[in-house]
């Protein structure tokens, strides 16, 4: 069942990857990859940022206050302190 609701999430975000990834070519920047994986977020970006040898991660923020964001953790935060890459926050 969790594979089959993998599968299903995964088809699901595809096309907004591909929207975003139009949209990032549009603007003229070519070698864009998207990719849809499992896990837990901020841990699945920095393992692909280092296996992929990216130059640049651009995320966004939700926006949480800085108590919500110590309680509930922020994904962009730990990317941001802990790749070796340059990481962009966008809101």
């Amino acid at each position: 069942m969790a594979e089959a609701l993998g599968a299903f999430a995964a088809a699901e975000n595809l096309p907004l990857e591909e929207e975003a990834e139009a949209r990032v070519r549009d603007q003229g920047l070519a070698d864009v990859v998207g990719r849809t994986v499992e896990g837990k977020p901020a841990d699945c970006i920095l393992e692909l940022a280092k296996s992929e040898h990216v130059d640049m991660i651009v995320m966004g923020s939700r926006g949480l206050s800085d108590a919500r964001a110590l309680f509930l953790g922020s994904v962009s935060h730990k990317v941001a302190n802990l790749a070796a890459c340059t990481c962009v926050t966008v809101k």
